[in-house]
């Protein structure tokens, strides 16, 4: 929901990127309230000891405060010795492109995130057919002078909020380069004169 009052649902312009559509009545954080975090952290070091977890993955990054995932991170490695082990992962789920993606990952922050526009090539290459190896190799070298070699990115050939891979490759899926009726519906709505 945006400050008025729309939601930016199929807005993705820099104004609005880091806003969400969430329905109103879910709970927010107020995460500059140091209470918050510390309830958040002290959950996940709970989660850890408990479980035996050796990471997480941490959806919709981008809706919230870099700062707080620094203090995720510097709190897990405080009050777990584990959470500073290079096999403890922090992965997340970042829909924006990779310098936006890029911008959570770091020794401070995310050890790595899922790689949504190398999904996109790989979709076009292997599913589709429309890009070749020579655009595969740009993309992955995109991806790590962005990334850097030292981060532990997420390839990945879809999740919940893209079309599994599978989908587009025994046609289950029209290509998404071609416009479909729903699609249509939200970018031309019906209108009364």
């Amino acid at each position: 929901m945006l400050p008025d009052g729309t939601k930016n649902l199929r807005k993705w312009d820099a104004e609005t990127q880091f806003t969400t559509w969430f329905e109103p009545f879910l709970p927010r954080f107020n995460y500059d309230q140091p209470a918050a975090s510390h309830f958040l952290i002290s959950n996940a070091v709970d989660w850890v000891k408990r479980f035996n977890l050796d990471g997480f993955r941490l959806d919709a990054v981008k809706h919230i405060p870099q700062k707080f995932w620094s203090a995720f991170r510097s709190g897990l490695r405080t009050d777990l010795p584990v959470a500073s082990d290079p096999a403890f992962y922090l992965v997340g789920e970042t829909f924006m492109d990779r310098q936006g993606i890029a911008s959570f990952v770091g020794p401070a922050k995310l050890d790595g995130q899922f790689d949504f526009p190398l999904y996109d090539t790989l979709l076009s290459t292997f599913a589709m057919e429309s890009t070749g190896f020579s655009e595969l190799e740009a993309a992955t070298a995109d991806s790590e002078r962005v990334y850097g070699l030292e981060t532990a990115m997420s390839p990945l050939l879809g999740n919940h909020d893209k079309p599994r891979f599978l989908a587009y490759a025994d046609g289950d899926l029209p290509d998404p380069r071609e416009p479909d009726e729903e699609e249509a519906g939200w970018k031309y709505p019906s209108t009364v004169d």
